[in-house]
């Protein structure tokens, strides 16, 4: 099974950026969705995993966590981690979101934090289909808008000054050195062709959830050097990401000396630079 996405060659880098920038917006999705000990969760395009042993450490030895996602090389590195943690309550496969293999009603809990769906709606059908009557939902993708969940275990704030945030450089410089691929939509999603909150909540009524929410929440992430911003950048912005290949390598270099550039030139000045993972959520249960 091939990973339209690209994340099996990159899978180890992506967790180790990926939890360490992440990390509250998974603790968003445990407490929207009341995560609790002996529950039944399903993490939906689980990645490596990160999702998934969060929700190991809640529902204990009397509950099971189960992550999903179409790239073999995520869930290889998924389940090297279980290993390394030696967690017995969860389990990775290989599995499309469009088609999941559990039965219906199946899951207390069913989540996704950034999942690359080719068709939205027909996979937040899927999770809604194997959720419990009365399970709780909840998916997010970039973006906010929304107001800000008040999460309750939320990190203490890096100290990063203003200047010191680059979040829009990398966008910029490769708008600047490839501007073919700024028109593109993130991963194998289509273009959205209305306002992200109004599609988000037309697809979970769509599905035929209840008590249907919207919430943002975002986290500046410290770097001390400019080649990890750059790295984690590469990693994480999909456009890039899937074209890389493709690319000429003279173009990529001068692309990646200009980041590199003005992201050094605010280093010296500030001393840290702050990458900000933002998500808006979408949350619900099911009649």
């Amino acid at each position: 099974m091939l990973d339209p996405d690209r994340y099996d060659d990159v899978a180890e880098t992506f967790d180790r950026y990926s939890e360490r920038t992440g990390f509250p917006i998974t603790e968003c999705l445990m407490e929207m969705t009341q995560v609790n000990c002996g529950q039944h969760v399903l993490d939906v395009a689980c990645g490596s995993g990160i999702v998934t042993r969060r929700a190991v450490a809640i529902v204990g030895e009397t509950g099971v966590a189960v992550g999903i996602d179409l790239s073999p090389g995520q869930i290889r590195v998924a389940k090297q981690k279980a290993q390394e943690t030696g967690a017995s309550s969860e389990d990775f496969i290989v599995m499309d979101a469009m088609n999941l293999t559990f039965p219906a009603n199946r899951f207390d809990v069913v989540v996704a934090q950034f999942p690359h769906f080719p068709s939205r709606q027909r996979c937040i059908g899927e999770m809604v289909r194997v959720l419990k009557p009365g399970g709780r939902f909840a998916i997010c993708n970039g973006g906010g808008g929304a107001s800000t969940w008040p999460l309750k275990n939320a990190p203490t704030p890096a100290n990063i000054p203003k200047g010191g945030v680059v979040d829009s450089l990398f966008r910029s410089c490769l708008e600047a050195h490839f501007p073919q691929l700024i028109a593109r939509p993130a991963g194998n999603a289509p273009a959205k062709t209305t306002h992200p909150q109004v599609s988000l909540r037309n697809e979970l009524e769509q599905a035929g959830l209840d008590e249907i929410a919207l919430w943002s929440y975002a986290y500046t992430s410290p770097f001390y050097a400019a080649e990890e911003a750059f790295e984690w950048e590469s990693l994480r912005m999909s456009l890039y990401r899937m074209r890389h290949a493709e690319l000429d390598p003279e173009k990529i270099a001068a692309f990646k000396a200009d980041y590199l550039d003005g992201a050094q030139e605010k280093l010296n000045l500030h001393g840290v630079l702050g990458l900000t993972t933002g998500a808006l959520f979408g949350t619900g249960a099911k009649p």
